[in-house]
């Protein structure tokens, strides 16, 4: 009787190995692409994009102690609070830590991720529960837990705003690289032995000496380190390379940094 009974009970609740080995490996890198389509959404400002991820109408969002109830409300969330330009949805990355597949149509992912911007840049876990819908997985239930970096330590904030620079600089976009820096008469920008004062003069400095794509090249920074000054004065110093068809230049900066408005600017930037 007893064998029945259990022979009863795994054919009902099959156990969580039986439901694994159901499971393609397939499945798996489905789900890191969904995550992976995601981020790509979300760096382009396509919040419509990000929620294709999302189960629709269904899905359950968890942040900061508020649960929404449905796929609009949580697109309505995103667009609110992040859709404002490019500083407030920022740059996001996901580092996936581990699927665990619950059956043929459910899975479980934690994963850790990085929203780096100017402000209230944010640092945190989500879980997910991912279900298979129509042959589709997409997310059933999202708890989003994060942390903001502490005051005292700006590295996050200005590496995010160094970031949207060079993001700026490859599209071809040198105003939306000046942003980076202090609209103000008093900003000193020097290269070389030349001393250039205020934002509009170091504007049309980079558009005489950058002209087109061909002069412009891809950027990259690297080796950014930042100390902090106090709670609005900052240093970065680092490595700048152009990459471009007939040469490619590189060198050194050393940039001082001061919170204003609540933004990181730079007001003086010495490169060589």
């Amino acid at each position: 009787m007893r064998l029945a009974l259990l022979h009863l009970i795994l054919l009902v609740f099959p156990t969580q190995s039986a439901l694994a080995a159901t499971s393609s490996p397939r499945d798996e890198a489905e789900i890191r692409a969904v995550v992976a389509r995601m981020e790509t959404a979300w760096n382009k400002g396509d919040f419509e994009g990000y929620m294709q991820g999302f189960e629709n109408p269904g899905v359950t969002f968890v942040s900061k102690g508020r649960i929404l109830p449905g796929w609009r409300e949580t697109l309505d969330h995103y667009v609110e609070d992040y859709g404002g330009s490019r500083d407030t949805s920022g740059k996001l990355r996901f580092e996936i830590l581990s699927i665990e597949m619950l059956a043929p149509d459910a899975a479980q992912l934690v994963s850790r991720y990085r929203l780096d911007k100017p402000v209230d840049a944010q640092d945190g876990i989500n879980t997910r529960l991912f279900r298979k819908v129509n042959g589709r997985w997409v997310i059933a239930l999202n708890h989003v837990s994060s942390k903001e970096p502490a005051i005292d330590d700006p590295g996050s904030a200005i590496r995010a705003v160094m970031d949207a620079q060079a993001a700026a600089w490859n599209r071809g976009d040198i105003d939306g690289f000046m942003a980076g820096y202090w609209n103000s008469p008093e900003l000193t920008f020097v290269s070389g032995t030349t001393v250039t004062k205020g934002w509009a003069e170091t504007l049309a400095r980079y558009k005489r000496r950058y002209d087109g794509p061909a002069a412009m090249g891809r950027l990259a920074f690297s080796d950014i380190a930042v100390t902090p000054l106090g709670p609005d004065a900052a240093v970065a110093f680092g490595r700048w390379a152009l990459t471009r068809e007939k040469d490619s230049p590189a060198g050194i900066f050393t940039l001082t940094w001061r919170r204003i408005g609540g933004q990181w600017k730079i007001v003086l930037d010495h490169t060589s």
